[in-house]
């Protein structure tokens, strides 16, 4: 089964959840629905980016406007953790290379 999220990257390409997209534009996807998509954005953010998001996602935005600050440190937590997943898949299949070349 597919995952909203799942649906959203593909629909954009991958392109709209990017650490560039969401800096450049101010505009951070912070979580995935069936039926809408909610996502924080600061003074930065402006009506086109927000048009342009909704319009390549074809889901309804909830929108919540925050802080600079808050939006720099949601921004940094969001993809750090996304590359800390990242590195453990990485290390994971590596560790699974090794025992299959030992065996």
């Amino acid at each position: 089964m597919i995952t909203a999220e799942e649906v959203v990257f593909k629909k954009t390409k991958g392109k709209l959840e990017s650490y560039g997209f969401a800096k450049r534009h101010g505009i951070l996807i912070v979580d995935v629905q069936e039926d809408y998509v909610k996502a924080i954005y600061h003074g930065k953010c402006t009506p086109q980016a927000i048009i342009e998001l909704r319009r390549f996602l074809d889901l309804p935005l909830q929108l919540e406007e925050v802080t600079p600050e808050e939006f720099t440190l949601k921004l940094t937590n969001t993809y750090e953790v996304k590359a800390q997943g990242a590195f453990q898949v990485a290390e994971d299949m590596g560790e699974g290379i090794l025992k299959a070349q030992t065996s």
